[in-house]
């Protein structure tokens, strides 16, 4: 009797998946698939899981995607901004950051975007997260500039570049992403240039 009631717990267990195992899963799938793979169906198989582990954790799968969604939020948002925070110097959390952000989930990003579209709980969430990541960008810039206008400038090309390249490129090189953001830097660092400096014609007869 030991050993058979030993031999279903550890069945249970291979059945079973944790919620932070779901979202991983659903991360993938969204970067492979796209939303319409987020199934429950096709995250059980992902995970080699039964449909009760699932239910397990979730009444639905409209509960699942908000899950989802806030797993979004906190790793690549929350998270990112809290390891790159342990730099004691505004450049070295720069350059952290820049580099967690060039190892994002991009295809995924791209997909969750997508989504938005058609979805305005999910472009509810979008919309949250990007005005974080410039709220966050821009307050590490201006450490370095000491100008909050300029600051928030450069971080909304910043994240703005982030979007562009996941439009572009779902999976870009990680070196490409970095070079593009250490060019955000050199603009950071350089003197401002006036409108009557970028566009000569300006303010002439």
């Amino acid at each position: 009797m030991g050993a058979r009631r030993d031999e279903g717990m550890r069945f249970r267990v291979q059945v079973t998946a944790s919620k932070t195992k779901f979202f991983e899963a659903g991360i993938t799938i969204l970067g492979d698939q796209g939303e319409k793979g987020v199934t429950i169906a096709g995250l059980c198989a992902a995970l080699g899981v039964t449909k009760g582990s699932f239910y397990h954790h979730f009444a639905s799968t409209d509960a699942y995607v908000e899950g989802l969604l806030n797993y979004w939020e906190l790793e690549f948002t929350d998270e990112v901004a809290r390891l790159s925070g342990r730099g004691s110097e505004a450049g070295d959390r720069l350059w952290s950051l820049e580099s967690l952000v060039a190892a994002y989930p991009h295809a995924a990003e791209r997909a969750i975007r997508g989504w938005a579209a058609s979805n305005p709980s999910v472009a509810d969430v979008v919309t949250r997260v990007d005005q974080r990541r410039i709220d966050y960008l821009a307050s590490v810039i201006d450490e370095l500039i000491s100008d909050p206008v300029r600051s928030r400038l450069l971080a909304r090309i910043g994240v703005a570049v982030l979007v562009g390249v996941q439009q572009f490129d779902p999976r870009p090189e990680n070196e490409e992403l970095l070079a593009m953001f250490i060019e955000l830097q050199h603009m950071a660092s350089a003197r401002p240039a006036t409108v009557s400096e970028s566009n000569p014609s300006k303010g002439t007869i």
